[in-house]
């Protein structure tokens, strides 16, 4: 017996409330989150791991859409592609940002500027400015019990 598809109607997308996940069918899901918000995933196993796609919000992204999208993904699965890395693919323009930032030569003027702070932070030499309590010093917090105070009171 074949697995039912198309499960969910228009309708019934509109009107579930009830938080988790409610199947369509070949792997499409209605993520109802507790805050109410909905969206449409799809989940498949690659290389013996469960994997999740997400294919956007009900607002956004109607049942035929993603129902659509779950079969263009399903594609990829068949050609031995993953879907995650083939959505990848197709929104990085020409060169990965490792590829381009080596490109650019070197760093940005913020980051020299990060670096720099670190490293004269790192070579300080005049000591940091305490509160005047210290854990080991003689000096004790007032609030502490009698045997570590200083004074009598």
């Amino acid at each position: 017996m074949a697995r039912p598809i198309n499960r969910l109607s228009a309708r019934a997308v509109q009107t579930l409330t009830k938080q988790g996940y409610h199947a369509d069918g070949g792997g499409l899901y209605l993520l109802v989150k507790p805050t109410g918000s909905k969206s449409w995933v799809l989940r498949f196993r690659r290389g013996g791991r469960l994997r999740e796609m997400g294919l956007g919000s009900t607002q956004v992204v109607s049942l035929q859409e993603a129902r659509a999208a779950a079969l263009e993904h399903h594609k990829h699965l068949a050609g031995g592609e993953d879907p995650i890395d083939a959505r990848r693919a197709a929104r990085s323009p020409e060169a990965s940002f490792g590829q381009a930032e080596g490109a650019q030569g070197p760093p940005s003027a913020r980051l020299r500027r990060l670096t720099s702070t670190r490293t004269a932070l790192a070579g300080r030499t005049t000591p940091r400015p305490t509160s005047g309590y210290s854990r080991s010093g003689t000096t004790a917090h007032p609030n502490r019990c009698r045997s570590h105070r200083s004074t009598p009171p």
